[in-house]
């Protein structure tokens, strides 16, 4: 029988209009013990309209998300709720998980919320990760980016600023014993779509550095899967 584990949390970049890619392990089996059991997944993506959350998962509304609506109007956000999710999630879950999970969120938030504020929604949401929950943060490059204009993951500057930003909890908390204190105004906020979903999942995983760095396909740009896992 599946037991119920922490499951780890996901930031991921992909391209945009990716085909479908088939492997001989998901990659969830390959980050967590045997018999971990994963029930839904939801998907933290952003986009430039709005100034809220959108919210769609399936055709009917579960209680689950109806549970992930409130929370983030207890966040102070405008939620609006949809049928259908981006149809190019299912084949990203697929590969994540096998069986596949039964109920894909898609949880899109404005990019006019700025890089802080996504922190702190991955805060609010980091308890979900106890009850059966895969989150993951899915950087969506467009079709048309070419691939020399974009970061690799591999590159130590992503590391280098995720260790910053723990350094800098860890002297607030210090300081104060409050680690809910302002967020520098400005600070690492520039409001790109990768910045943003970096900073929920810092905040998903625990404001500390993630324990995995892995990537497939990484000779060929329209595949390719890359990321970061917080295990803990």
């Amino acid at each position: 029988m599946a037991s119920a584990r922490t499951l780890p949390t996901l930031f991921l970049s992909c391209r945009d209009g990716r085909p479908a890619v088939s492997r001989p392990a998901p990659l969830i089996s390959r980050l967590v013990e045997p018999g971990t059991a994963v029930e839904a997944v939801v998907f933290i993506t952003i986009e430039h309209t709005g100034s809220g959350a959108r919210l769609s998962a399936g055709p009917a509304c579960s209680e689950r998300l109806q549970s992930l609506a409130s929370l983030l109007a207890g966040q102070g956000l405008a939620v609006q709720v949809e049928c259908l999710p981006h149809p190019a999630l299912a084949d990203v879950a697929a590969e994540l998980c096998e069986p596949a999970p039964g109920e894909c969120i898609e949880l899109c938030l404005s990019r006019d919320l700025g890089a802080w504020r996504c922190r702190q929604i991955g805060q609010a949401l980091s308890t979900w990760r106890d009850d059966c929950v895969l989150l993951v943060c899915l950087d969506r490059v467009r079709e048309d980016a070419r691939a020399e204009a974009q970061r690799p993951l591999h590159d130590s500057y992503w590391r280098g600023l995720m260790s910053h930003w723990v350094e800098q909890q860890q002297w607030q908390q210090a300081m104060s014993g409050n680690v809910e204190l302002a967020y520098e105004s400005g600070f690492d906020d520039d409001g790109t779509d990768t910045l943003c979903l970096l900073q929920a999942a810092f905040g998903l995983g625990g404001q500390h550095m993630p324990e995995r760095l892995f990537g497939f396909d990484l000779d060929d740009h329209q595949r390719a899967l890359a990321g970061y896992g917080w295990m803990n």
